[in-house]
């Protein structure tokens, strides 16, 4: 609801002051994209320029203040260079929190217009409690590709121990905060290149604890080298949640020799569209 009339209400400031949207064929127009995110009863709203501002924003911000009053934030995202991605590396805030704040699972964290945050909160709650139910309370969890440090932090209140493993530099750090914010003194958090980080950590833990591998890998799967990994160590339990249906397929067909398959369930995370995120558990034989 919230988001329909903040969009809304940005196409009416649009049309009024002509603004112009960017064309990637020319690299012209100021507006790239518009986010739109709820976060309880606030919403953020983020405007992705090929610039460095939008004429008249003060208009569009009262606006906003007049529907939302101080229930919104407002940010420009700089993205000038030539590239499909949405986000640019500077986030400016003209109005409201720089993040705002939500709780889940017991877990207080943040939400800024660079955090990575899955968009149906909904089917992201059922994929959490699926990992959960297959986590025990004395297993030793590695979570790999573990971005902000939410599901490692959501794991950290059931599991013994957690290792989150994130290349991303802002979200290790974002995660160690996560970590301080709840008072988290099980959780581990490691910032560098999963297919470095995974075998050493993998070589490193006892391997007669009981242990559980959470991989949420990008749509290209996993590095052959993280395969090759999980086969030395013999991890008893992996959880693996894909966005990709194909590469997911991949990786398990290389892990068939040692573990089996108990479980495969698809999530339609994204409604309307052809894709799914499916979680997959597999035991070691």
């Amino acid at each position: 609801k919230m988001c329909d009339t903040a969009y809304s209400i940005f196409r009416k400031f649009a049309k009024l002051y002509n603004l112009s949207f960017y064309d990637e064929n020319t690299h012209t127009g100021v507006i790239r994209n518009v986010l739109f995110r709820q976060v309880s009863d606030s919403i953020a709203i983020c405007i992705v320029i090929n610039g460095k501002k939008v004429d008249n924003i003060d208009k569009l911000i009262d606006l906003y203040s007049g529907e939302f009053k101080d229930k919104f934030s407002l940010y420009y995202n700089i993205n000038t260079r030539k590239t499909n991605a949405i986000l640019g590396d500077k986030t400016i805030c003209l109005c409201g929190k720089d993040a705002l704040k939500e709780q889940n699972f017991g877990i207080t964290y943040y939400i800024s217009p660079n955090s990575f945050m899955q968009i149906n909160d909904c089917i992201q709650n059922k994929i959490y409690k699926k990992v959960l139910g297959n986590i025990n309370c004395d297993d030793t969890v590695i979570n790999a590709y573990s971005g902000a440090g939410l599901l490692s932090a959501i794991i950290a209140k059931k599991a013994k121990q957690v290792y989150g493993i994130e290349i991303v530099e802002v979200a290790s750090k974002n995660a160690d905060f996560l970590k301080t914010e709840n008072k988290i003194d099980n959780m581990q958090n490691i910032c560098g290149d999963c297919a470095v980080e995974l075998p050493k950590l993998m070589q490193s833990l006892d391997n007669t604890k009981s242990s559980t591998l959470v991989l949420d890998p990008p749509r290209k799967g996993c590095d052959a080298s993280i395969i090759n990994a999980i086969k030395i160590s013999k991890i008893d339990k992996i959880i693996y949640i894909s966005c990709n249906p194909a590469t997911l397929a991949r990786d398990i067909s290389d892990l068939l020799e040692l573990y089996n398959v108990e479980q495969i369930t698809p999530y339609d995370m994204f409604p309307q569209t052809r894709h799914v995120e499916t979680v997959a558990i597999l035991t070691k034989k």
